[in-house]
């Protein structure tokens, strides 16, 4: 079963963004429109999942899986992954996948899948790594995996997906909330407002990157017989994690680039109302 069926139902509204991130001030939270368990039980998709004391004694069972070819899902600490040395280092319950195990390396290929920013690559980790990352973690040590039980279970969850989608944007407004107030920062704000305000900002765009990077990654598989063009979509993805990176690292130069993160969101904002006015009618069909 294809992960991004999981992890790709996820298109939320700048306006929701803006009061998630900016107002509440949440760095995570769950997209509104992601698919839940309940949908997927009814669409003959079984959950598998079983708990562990350690990694050691869930190693035999996900190496057995991994050579059925199963895809895995484990929760794990971050704080051990070497991949977040890259960002502020915290320790945070996240669900991770395990796609295969090279006994030559004795490494596991494990793909990060998260919602803020492009966190989305794969990794080659020892026994080691996971071990620490899986037994520190301070939920319950779950093995997962999803069956399909229909051979037409795929095409049954594409057009369960597509009416998820309709249903989504039938409803769908966005005032372009987030874009406008930070326009209005650069515009009115002194150097140092605009730097009081760089971290929420880049968590906000890191969502808006995400959330985008992700549902294109949905539109492609289940629209990918139609011919419809999001590369307005990527490109607002793109734009949106150049941005992210952009204001994390003017934290750290003390370097407020006005005219460059005018421009970043100019762009965002050009390229996801092309993405709306062209796509919107195409997956309300």
């Amino acid at each position: 079963m294809n992960i991004e069926f999981l992890y790709s139902q996820s298109f939320e509204s700048s306006d929701q963004i803006y009061h998630d991130a900016i107002i509440d001030k949440e760095s995570k939270y769950d997209f509104s429109n992601n698919i839940r368990m309940c949908d997927l039980e009814l669409l003959n998709v079984n959950r598998n999942r079983e708990t562990f004391n350690t990694f050691l004694d869930a190693r035999d069972y996900i190496h057995s899986m991994l050579l059925k070819r199963k895809t895995l899902f484990i929760q794990v600490d971050e704080f051990y992954l070497p991949y977040s040395n890259q960002f502020e280092k915290f320790h945070t319950n996240h669900s991770n996948i395990l796609l295969d195990y090279s006994i030559e390396n004795e490494q596991y290929n494990y793909q990060i899948k998260d919602n803020v920013g492009l966190h989305f690559g794969e990794y080659s980790y020892s026994d080691q790594v996971l071990m620490m990352a899986f037994d520190n973690t301070t939920c319950l040590k779950h093995v997962t995996d999803y069956t399909i039980n229909l051979q037409d279970a795929v095409e049954d969850l594409k057009l369960e997906f597509r009416k998820k989608t309709r249903d989504y944007f039938k409803g769908f407004n966005d005032n372009g909330l987030l874009y406008k107030k930070f326009l209005e920062l650069l515009n009115n704000g002194t150097d140092q407002e605009i730097a009081n305000e760089l971290e929420q900002y880049g968590n906000a765009f890191g969502l808006i990157s995400g959330s985008r990077s992700a549902f294109n990654s949905f539109l492609n598989i289940v629209y990918k017989d139609d011919n419809i063009d999001f590369e307005s979509l990527a490109e607002c993805f793109k734009t949106a994690y150049v941005l992210m990176v952009s204001l994390y690292r003017a934290i750290y130069t003390k370097q407020i680039q006005r005219e460059q993160f005018h421009h970043h969101c100019m762009k965002i904002m050009d390229s996801e109302l092309r993405f709306l006015n062209n796509s919107k009618n195409s997956l309300l069909m």
